[in-house]
C-alpha cells in the first residue's frame, strides 16, 4: 500500500467517525452549553485508566489539561493531530456527570480564534464512554 493510499484510508476513517459522533450527539453542539464533548483518547491511556479508576492522558501532565473538541472540531482534530495513527479511540465526555471543577474551559491556548473545550482534571470513570 502506497503512502498516499494509507494516508486516504486514515482521512476515510476519521471522517466516518467524525460523522457517527455528529449522529449520535444528544444535541448540537454548537455553544459552550454543551451536553457532551469528545477528547480523542491514545488506547495506552484507556488501558491504564482501567485500573487506575480514572482516565488520564499525557496532555493533563505535561499541560494541566485534557484536550477536546466539539462535534464539529472533530474532523479537522483527527487529521491534524492523528491521521497518522489508528492508535486511538473517540471518547464522549459527558459533561453533565462531571463536577464543577472538571466542567470543559472553552479556551485558545495557542494563539488562534477558535475555542476548543479543555478539561482541567483526571475524569471519573462513569463521564466517557468510546464511540
Amino acid at each position: 500500500m502506497s503512502e498516499s493510499e494509507s494516508k486516504s484510508e486514515k482521512s476515510d476513517a476519521a471522517r466516518q467517525v467524525a460523522t457517527a459522533v455528529s449522529s449520535n450527539s444528544r444535541k448540537p453542539l454548537n455553544s459552550r452549553n454543551n451536553t457532551v464533548v469528545f477528547h480523542v483518547a491514545m488506547h495506552p491511556d484507556l488501558h491504564r485508566a482501567t485500573s487506575a479508576g480514572q482516565y488520564v492522558c499525557d496532555s493533563l501532565a505535561r499541560e494541566g489539561f485534557i484536550h477536546c473538541c466539539l462535534s464539529e472540531q472533530l474532523p479537522g482534530v483527527l487529521e491534524r493531530y492523528f491521521s497518522n495513527t489508528a492508535d486511538y479511540t473517540v471518547i464522549q465526555i459527558d459533561v453533565a456527570s462531571l463536577p464543577d471543577k472538571l466542567k470543559p474551559v472553552f479556551e485558545n491556548t495557542v494563539g488562534g480564534t477558535e475555542l476548543f473545550p479543555h478539561i482541567y482534571g483526571a475524569l471519573p470513570p462513569n463521564s466517557y464512554k468510546p464511540i
